[in-house]
């Protein structure tokens, strides 16, 4: 039981963690999707941190849900429809970092709009850089 209880605790803060992470970057993440320009390695840890929040949020819901003596159908209904979308997210990132990482690059950029790209398109900035900006 105190088992099922720390599982949980660890479900909840992983959850807070990732859902930091986003709320953190939401800034850069916006902006970059606004110039209409993101890297790929962006877009696939974005994609990830998303899906990872979605995959904790079930699974933190159906740890209450046992906790508490819920309905086994809900359980089933969140692990069948919620928990495959929220993998197929997670597959498709991890498919986009393996194709990265197997190219050696990490410079692949996705292009929105149709637009004639600058030199700083190409420079992106550094996120702790772009974090303390936000700050000011």
């Amino acid at each position: 039981m105190i088992r099922d209880y720390a599982v949980a605790a660890e479900y909840a803060i992983s959850l807070a963690c990732s859902l930091y992470i986003l709320f953190a970057y939401r800034h850069y993440f916006k902006e970059r999707w606004e110039r209409g320009i993101a890297s790929l390695l962006v877009i696939a840890i974005f994609i990830f941190l998303c899906s990872y929040s979605v995959k904790m949020a079930v699974a933190l819901a159906m740890k209450l849900i046992e906790l508490c003596g819920g309905p086994g159908d809900i359980r089933k209904a969140m692990n069948t429809y919620v928990w495959t979308l929220a993998m197929t997210g997670t597959t498709l990132s991890f498919l986009i970092l393996t194709f990265l990482t197997r190219k050696k690059t990490f410079d692949i950029f996705i292009y929105r709009k149709r637009m004639k790209p600058t030199p700083e398109d190409h420079d992106p900035k550094d996120i702790l850089t772009a974090l303390e900006e936000e700050e000011r």
